[in-house]
């Protein structure tokens, strides 16, 4: 791990990027180059041994259920928004057949780059903290996210899950 001085205090703390899954989360709905930037990108910050946490996994609520997606309400009217409304709909269906959560598959998915070191989780509701806290110490099975890639949610060039 790559560690900077703070001016002058000879204190030293690691280089880390507070980021986002949101795009890792919806993968599918990226173009191809996009998609692999993304990768190539986070994989160069591990090599510079920049430490990523990650965060915003559950997508402000949506991939969990909620009604706001990227801090707006959707419009399922919307052709664009509808895109999203179908992934939704496609994921919480293989999370139903292999006895996931939705919030689980998020967590999991969200840790699956060799580059993210640690999640930050937010919740309004106190008692989904102890099952977010479950959802990080237990593996989701790879069969979960092979159904995912074979139905086009995950690409198949993800090589993490």
């Amino acid at each position: 791990m790559k560690y900077t001085e703070i001016k002058n205090t000879g204190i030293n703390i690691p280089a880390i990027i507070f980021g986002t899954s949101s795009l890792g989360n919806l993968y599918k709905l990226l173009d191809k180059k996009t998609k692999m930037d993304i990768v190539r990108f986070i994989s160069d910050l591990r090599e510079r041994g920049i430490t990523i946490i990650n965060s915003a996994v559950f997508n402000g609520g949506f991939l969990i259920g909620g009604d706001y997606f990227d801090y707006r309400l959707p419009d399922k009217r919307n052709p664009e928004d509808w895109k999203i409304f179908r992934w939704r709909e496609s994921f919480f269906k293989i999370c139903d057949q292999h006895h996931v959560s939705p919030s689980h598959a998020c967590i999991s998915f969200g840790m699956s780059h060799p580059a993210v070191s640690s999640i930050a989780l937010n919740t309004s509701n106190p008692g989904h903290v102890k099952r977010n806290v479950g959802e990080v110490e237990n593996v989701v099975s790879s069969g979960f996210f092979t159904a995912m890639k074979e139905n086009g949610l995950i690409d198949n060039d993800y090589p993490f899950v």
